[in-house]
Parts: structure tokens; C-alpha cells; sequence
């Protein structure tokens, strides 16, 4: 995050303000500032393991919405939907899909707008129905785990393999701005993957590594890609 937006996030606190969603670096660095100035604030955690949060003074001001459907939807299809909406990152939180039962979140200051153009996932209708955040208090995550053998751990290598497709057309995607790696753009094809980074491909996932193992002459990668 820009110097100027941290900045901004925290004049916001100071007032009794809240940050939109903000993801665990982020947090991590604004509410070190807040300590060290002595500002009294809450994080509000949607969810244990939430990877997107908000920082306020007074209150939250977010909403959950069930999107209903009779039809079955996906991780990337709903958050491909909310990016052709045009939306900010940090204007919604983290998508949830338990049971069946699929929820977004979003910052109170887009909600009207989200009512009014969430209406479809991919060819699917959907309508959204607003849910209290206790719904899903208990959530846990759930992995499919991806095993990758690779000759490289360079990022364009996992790139194609996931997709999958040529390692020229993964640095396209990369150039493209369609890969985020630890909560920033990756800008960088020849990144190295390692323990504990997470990433997404947009219309492909999110995926956190796990673990990386060397062998002779290759490399083993194993992944946790988000449900």
C-alpha cells in the first residue's frame, strides 16, 4: 500500500472512522502506526482465518449478503463478477462459500450500487438476500491440494502450469495485471515462489504454497488452492 493510503487510513481511524477491507499486511502495518500513537480502534475479523479485514474507530459499517441461486457458482465466477462491476478491491471482503451457500461482503458505502448490478454470475441469475455476520463466524477455509512438479520455481512457470498454458502466454497474464502475489500486483515474470506465499490468477484462484521440495533436477511444489 502507498505511503499517501496508509496515511489516509489512518486520519480515518483518528476521527472514528473505519478502512474499507484491507488485507493482513495492510493491517498489520497501519495498526503498528496506530499503536505507536496511542489511537484506540478495533479489527473487525469476518471469520478466523479472514484474509481481508477493516480497521474502524466506532463501527464496522460493512454488510453480508447470501447470494442465492438454485445453480452451482465458484470462487473465481464471483470474483470475476465483482471485478467486471468495477469495484476497488478493497471495497468488498472475502467470498465464502459454505454448504453450498455462497456470501460476499461488502464496505456499506457500495451497497446500494452491489443491490442494484449484482444480478448475474457468469449466465447464472442470482439475487442477494443481507445476512448478520455471526452466519458465518465459524467458517473454516476449505484446500484442494495441487501437487506441481516444475523445472523452475519461477512465478510465469507456475503460472502456466496452473492455467495451463505456454510459459510465454503465463507472462502475458502476468503482464496483463491478472496475478497478485502476496497482496500486490506482480509485476515480475522471474519472481521465485517459496513457503508461505500466496497468490491468485484472476479467473483461475487463489493458491497458497505449502510447501517446496528440490530434487536433482526438479522441483515439487505443493499448493493449497482456496474453495
Amino acid at each position: 500500500m502507498e505511503k499517501w493510503k496508509i496515511q489516509s487510513n489512518i486520519e480515518k481511524i483518528e476521527r472514528g472512522g473505519n478502512t474499507n477491507f484491507l488485507n493482513k499486511k495492510d493491517i498489520h502495518t497501519i495498526t503498528k502506526i496506530l499503536d505507536k500513537r496511542n489511537v484506540k480502534y478495533q479489527v473487525f475479523v469476518p471469520y478466523e482465518e479472514a484474509e481481508k479485514q477493516i480497521i474502524y474507530g466506532n463501527q464496522k459499517n460493512a454488510t453480508l449478503y447470501l447470494i442465492k441461486t438454485k445453480e452451482k457458482l465458484t470462487h473465481p465466477k464471483i470474483l470475476g463478477t465483482l471485478f467486471s462491476l468495477s469495484l476497488e478491491e478493497d471495497c468488498f471482503g472475502d467470498i465464502v462459500t459454505a454448504h453450498d451457500n455462497y456470501y460476499i461482503m461488502v464496505v456499506d458505502k457500495i451497497k446500494k450500487y452491489i443491490e442494484m448490478n449484482f444480478l448475474k454470475v457468469g449466465k447464472i441469475k442470482v439475487s442477494l438476500e443481507e445476512r448478520d455476520f455471526s452466519e458465518i463466524k465459524k467458517h473454516q477455509l476449505s484446500y484442494q491440494e495441487i501437487k506441481l512438479t516444475l523445472s523452475s520455481l519461477r512465478m510465469d512457470n507456475v503460472v502456466a502450469k496452473l492455467i495451463p498454458t505456454s510459459r510465454k502466454k503465463a507472462s502475458d497474464v502476468i503482464t496483463n495485471q491478472k496475478v497478485m502475489m502476496n497482496y500486490e500486483l506482480l509485476k515480475n515474470n522471474n519472481v521465485i515462489v517459496k513457503k508461505e506465499d500466496i497468490f491468485s490468477i484472476r479467473g483461475i484462484g487463489k493458491f497458497k504454497v505449502v510447501a517446496v521440495t528440490a530434487t536433482s533436477e526438479k522441483y515439487i511444489v505443493i499448493l493449497h488452492k482456496y474453495i
